[in-house]
């Protein structure tokens, strides 16, 4: 008796769990489901939650990152500008003493005996004054503010040019040059600015294989960030720069050549025009195998140039001719401000131009040109 009230109240009759055949009643039944749908509820919501607090965390590190990286770019332009104005300033001053210098001993040169001592001082003083003459010029052609005539010319074309004028020094040398150049769309550059830049290029890496090796030269169509790029590659099998040298090579007057061999200002005019340019010129380097240059080019296509601009968009104001201070990408590459003015730019910190420090990929003009991206 005990044990049949036991299993009829104890066990069948609590709370109404079960019904007299053992299994669960309707009402509880439904009352699980919606504690189940309660509960798998909240976790999706916490789910979402941790996705949104993650991503709140990731979005903030990719700020503190862009204003790291704004900061150490205008540092480093704000140096850049203090050593331009006083090398500029310096130059100037020493600049007409040393042209007298050098007319005087050219003079000498004439009135001296061949042979004499005499004249072999005066030799050696035409060409130390020769050689910081040409010190001058790179300091004036780095320090000073340049005009760009823009030109949609190919890459190719110049990197043509740059080598038939490095022929003999070439053949000298017994390097191999090999060519791989592929069809890319011209790009706006001045010519004879980049045609420097290639030029000093080439002459670096030539210096840099005195008994010979490989000169390889090559132009390839890529993409980044959106954004299309000529790209042209100068590659060389020479002695290569030292790792912890490196990332000091485009400051001015270092150099990793002898004393007396070079100013110390070619990759740092290279890559000044570059930045002129809103282009890219990177470097990498093994020591005893070789080096890479590459130069990256903003293609923007002819009729991008006819859709709306970046500037149309933000009602900047950079576009107009009060503007005291010309946006970048204006007025070239208003479709692709992204790279060239914004956050993605390598060039000069040029963040402030378009108005943003942070990711590019949150501006609405950035999501209305990529469409794909708003979609993924």
């Amino acid at each position: 008796m005990d044990v049949e009230m036991h299993d009829s109240d104890g066990i069948h009759g609590v709370d109404g769990m079960y019904d007299d055949g053992g299994m669960l009643g309707g009402e509880t039944l439904e009352s699980l489901k919606a504690i189940a749908v309660r509960q798998a509820e909240e976790i999706k919501r916490l789910t979402q939650e941790s996705a949104a607090y993650k991503k709140g965390v990731e979005d903030q590190m990719s700020i503190n990152e862009g204003l790291r990286f704004s900061r150490e770019r205008l540092i480093d332009c704000e140096k850049l500008a203090a050593l331009g104005r006083f090398t500029a300033d310096v130059a100037h001053e020493i600049r007409n003493p040393l042209t007298a210098v050098g007319g005087f001993a050219r003079r000498l040169m004439k009135m001296l005996g061949v042979g004499s001592r005499e004249k072999y001082y005066a030799d050696i003083i035409v060409a130390e004054v020769s050689r910081l003459e040409k010190i001058l010029r790179d300091v004036l052609t780095y320090s000073r503010d340049t005009r760009l005539k823009f030109e949609d010319i190919k890459i190719s074309e110049i990197i043509q040019e740059s080598i038939a004028g490095f022929e003999d020094i070439i053949a000298d040398h017994k390097i191999t040059v090999v060519r791989a150049l592929d069809d890319t769309p011209p790009v706006s550059i001045d010519h004879a600015h980049i045609r420097q830049v290639v030029d000093n290029l080439i002459s670096n890496a030539v210096d840099s294989m005195p008994d010979g090796g490989t000169l390889t030269v090559s132009t390839a169509n890529e993409k980044m960030h959106e954004t299309n790029y000529a790209a042209l590659r100068i590659k060389d099998t020479g002695m290569g720069i030292p790792k912890g040298k490196l990332d000091k090579i485009f400051e001015p007057f270092f150099t990793t050549k002898e004393i007396g061999v070079g100013t110390g200002l070619g990759l740092s005019i290279s890559r000044k025009i570059m930045d002129e340019h809103s282009g890219i010129i990177r470097c990498s380097s093994v020591e005893g195998a070789g080096t890479v240059f590459s130069l990256f080019f903003v293609y923007q296509a002819p009729e991008d140039r006819l859709l709306q601009q970046c500037w149309q968009h933000m009602n900047c104001g950079r576009d107009c001719d009060s503007s005291s201070e010309k946006c970048p990408a204006y007025p070239n590459f208003g479709r692709v401000c992204w790279a060239v003015a914004g956050t993605y730019c390598e060039g000069r910190m040029q963040a402030t131009y378009a108005q943003k420090i942070e990711n590019c990929k949150r501006c609405k003009f950035y999501q209305t040109v990529n469409e794909k991206d708003e979609a993924k």
